[in-house]
């Protein structure tokens, strides 16, 4: 049931290159330029009811709007609001989210398809910083299957190792 994922914290552990690009410059409120900034981040989503928050580099967060349903096809409709020097940046993470993929224990796979196809990505949600080899050949597979090929969506593994996330205020 995806009940068990509602008022969880989650990190995001991997993704598309493209999603990890774009929550960078989100949560940073700047262009990521370089791959070094990209590798550095550290974010953590908060669900809360129909809010989720996703909070990273040194407390700049991002306040997401997102109807969670709790059906079988767990489609989320989102617009993002950032707190960030560019109120504008939202734009790019529009589109409808979906529930693609989870093990119903602590991993969930949401994929992005934005209106015009120009933000087509994913990323994996889990309850810790880390996941085995096992989660990751898994996720790689059903994600491939969905017509993410590393070729075309290069995959981004996160190190949370020297994160030290705080809370922002809501």
């Amino acid at each position: 049931s995806l009940e068990l994922f509602v008022g969880k914290t989650f990190y995001l552990t991997m993704g598309s290159r493209s999603a990890f690009e774009d929550l960078t410059e989100l949560l940073s409120g700047t262009r990521a330029s370089e791959s070094s900034e990209i590798d550095k981040m550290c974010a953590e989503v908060t669900t809360k009811g129909f809010k989720s928050s996703i909070e990273g580099y040194n407390g700049n967060y991002l306040v997401v709007d997102c109807a969670i349903i709790l059906d079988n096809k767990g489609v989320q409709d989102c617009t993002a609001n950032p707190r960030t020097e560019f109120p504008d940046r939202h734009k790019s993470v529009s589109g409808i989210q979906t529930l693609a993929w989870t093990d119903n224990k602590e991993n969930l796979v949401v994929v992005r398809c934005s209106h015009k196809g120009d933000k087509n990505d994913w990323v994996l949600y889990s309850f810790n910083t880390s996941i085995s080899d096992e989660i990751k050949k898994t996720v790689e597979h059903q994600v491939s299957r969905m017509g993410f090929r590393p070729s075309e969506y290069p995959i981004h593994y996160s190190d949370y190792s020297n994160c030290n996330l705080t809370k922002g205020d809501d």
